[in-house]
């Protein structure tokens, strides 16, 4: 909990806003994403105002009633749905506290504490609802000073669903027809669920939102290898991310309700930041594929499961595909006929690898019918075999 939480309404209402300028029309960006997206694009949820902001040049230092000093900063960036931050550099130390949280303080991040830091300078937080939030760090007992060094505003104005219910868009929920994955069609598969995540990846001053899966290797070594989709490491116009912006991805593992119903309480979810490329399979001439090691060990309180894989090509009879549609908490969508291998063919004449794709028939089940949406890209399929 922030310090400042202890005293009542202390410095809520004092704390002037830096106003990010918003330069241009969510509609237009909505249009042309939607466009893109039809021609096999990933979704785009956010777009990146660039900013210079840190503890010297920005926000407020309080001296709090019990003597404890703290640094706030208030971001307000008038519309969004959400806001992420994108760091330049970040450094906590030993012993200092960050915190960010929105205005009406029903939405919580942190602590980030010194286990936090980065193996690389680069970092992002997640997204939080509304658009206008807070920064709060606790300075640390030796007096050494953090490094928050804010680069950019991500503007989150499409496909958001922010956890704890807190912003339902009508964007950013996944289809009625989806079945949540601890509804009985997941009881099978509550281990291999573990695995999947929800992947929010910056490309370039974009930010978008894909699915995908921690895989096990032949060294059983708990590697955090991820295994996702190569388009969606490319923005709209096809241009990929760099090394930084892989440092800057964020993946939520166990982000589902725990319950099958869609009114049943939605998990927190737990994230991981920054990762590197290890292999990519381009969609035309290949197979789509993209392989990422995360740059940190995973915590084994996020108690994850590292999904097993088949290279031998023989198509399963039955199984389901575990995925995050429209960015929406973790769903389970069910076959129940043999897949087929495929070509892939787009509408703008790409040709994926011949027989490079399965081809999958999803059916209804006893909670809905679950399918794939936007945002379902990179998710696994299983096999009978799991």
């Amino acid at each position: 909990s922030p310090p400042s939480f202890e005293y009542t309404n202390l410095l809520k209402s004092e704390l002037s806003p830096v106003e990010i300028p918003i330069n241009f029309s969510v509609e237009d960006l909505k249009i042309v994403d939607a466009w893109k997206v039809n021609q096999g694009a990933p979704l785009k949820v956010a777009t990146l105002i660039k900013a210079n902001l840190n503890p010297d040049n920005s926000g407020e230092w309080f001296t709090l009633p019990n003597n404890e000093m703290i640094w706030q900063l208030r971001i307000q960036a008038k519309g969004a749905i959400a806001l992420m931050l994108y760091y330049n550099d970040f450094f906590i130390p030993e012993g200092g506290k960050l915190f960010i949280y929105n205005i009406d303080r029903t939405q919580v991040l942190g602590a980030y504490t010194s286990k936090t830091n980065p193996p690389t300078k680069k970092f992002a937080t997640e997204f939080v609802s509304g658009d206008d939030i807070i920064l709060e760090y606790a300075v640390s007992p030796n007096g050494e000073k953090p490094r928050i060094e804010i680069e950019n505003i991500g503007y989150g104005y499409n496909h958001l669903y922010v956890r704890n219910n807190l912003k339902n868009t009508g964007p950013g929920t996944s289809g009625s027809c989806m079945v949540n994955i601890n509804c009985e069609e997941g009881d099978a598969w509550q281990n291999e669920k573990k695995g999947v995540c929800k992947m929010i990846q910056r490309i370039g001053n974009e930010t978008f939102l894909c699915s995908a899966s921690l895989v096990n290797n032949t060294a059983e070594d708990l590697k955090p290898y991820i295994l996702s989709a190569f388009h969606c490491s490319r923005d709209l116009n096809g241009n990929p991310a760099t090394t930084n912006d892989y440092n800057q991805w964020v993946f939520y593992f166990n982000y589902e309700r725990e319950g099958c119903d869609n009114t049943s309480f939605g998990s927190l979810g737990q994230t991981m930041v920054g990762c590197s490329r290890k292999v990519a399979i381009p969609i035309n001439g290949g197979s789509d594929g993209l392989l990422l090691l995360l740059n940190q060990q995973i915590p084994d309180s996020y108690n994850v499961y590292y999904n097993g894989w088949d290279r031998s090509g023989t198509p399963s009879n039955s199984g389901v595909g575990i995925h995050h549609p429209s960015g929406d908490y973790k769903k389970i969508s069910t076959y129940q006929t043999p897949i087929t291998s495929s070509t892939w063919y787009s509408d703008d004449n790409e040709i994926g690898a011949t027989d490079a794709h399965w081809e999958v028939t999803f059916a209804p089940t006893t909670n809905g019918y679950g399918v794939t949406e936007g945002g379902s890209s990179g998710s696994p399929l299983f096999s009978q075999e799991k």
